[in-house]
C-alpha cells in the first residue's frame, strides 16, 4: 500500500512539473508603442471587448480619421472596451511613425507591428480598418469605421452609417451585431 501511495505522489509531482514546464515555455508576445511602452499580448484584451484600428503614417484617411478615432475612444473610455491603433509592417521607420504621432496625436496606444502579427491574425488589409472583438475574444466586426470615405480621396460631407460605433454599442448591450463586416476604404497595408 505504501508503494502505491509513493508511486501516486511521484506521478502527481511529474504531472505538475510537466504542466509548470509547459506554462513556462509558452512564448510571451510583447508589442511596443512608437514611444516604447510595452504591451503583453496576453493582457491586452479589454473587459468588455477590444478594438484594433489599423493606420499608416502616409495614408490620407489615417490622417483624416484621427479626430473620429479620438472621439470614439473618449466616448467609450469607461465602457470596458480597450482601444489600440496598429501600424503594421516595416515600410515606416521609427522617425516616420513618431512624426505621424506628433502631427496626428491619438489618445490610444499606437502599436508598431513590424512582423505583421495583427494584420495577419485579423486578415486586415487596409488603413484605416477596424477589428472589434467581444469579451469572449470573438471577432464580431471588421471593416470601415463609418461611411464618411467613399474612396481614398473622396469624403462625403458627413457619415450616415456608423458601423464601428453601432457594433461597439451592440457588444456592450450583449446584442447581435447587425452589420458584422464592411469593406474598409483606404490604403493597402504594404507587405
Amino acid at each position: 500500500m505504501k508503494i502505491m501511495k509513493n508511486f501516486s505522489n511521484f506521478l502527481t509531482i511529474i504531472l505538475l512539473g510537466g504542466i509548470l514546464f509547459t506554462a513556462c515555455q509558452k512564448e510571451k508576445i510583447i508589442f511596443e508603442t512608437y514611444d516604447h511602452r510595452a504591451f503583453l499580448l496576453d493582457t491586452m484584451a479589454g473587459k468588455r471587448g477590444t478594438v484594433y484600428i489599423f493606420l499608416a503614417p502616409e495614408c490620407p484617411l489615417s490622417e483624416n480619421y484621427t479626430l473620429t478615432i479620438n472621439q470614439l475612444q473618449a466616448q467609450f473610455v469607461d465602457s470596458g472596451l480597450q482601444f489600440y491603433a496598429v501600424i503594421s509592417g516595416k515600410l515606416y521607420d521609427s522617425v516616420a511613425i513618431r512624426d505621424y504621432a506628433k502631427r496626428f496625436p491619438l489618445t490610444l496606444p499606437l502599436l508598431v507591428d513590424t512582423g505583421y502579427y495583427f494584420s495577419t491574425q485579423f486578415k486586415a488589409s487596409t488603413t484605416p480598418e477596424v477589428v472589434l472583438f467581444n469579451a469572449q475574444n470573438e471577432k464580431v466586426y471588421q471593416g470601415a469605421i463609418d461611411d464618411w470615405a467613399t474612396e481614398l480621396t473622396q469624403l462625403k460631407a458627413s457619415a450616415t452609417h456608423y458601423y464601428l460605433m453601432d457594433a461597439m454599442n451592440a457588444v456592450l448591450k450583449n446584442e447581435k451585431i447587425k452589420i458584422s463586416k464592411t469593406n474598409a476604404v483606404g490604403c493597402y497595408i504594404e507587405r
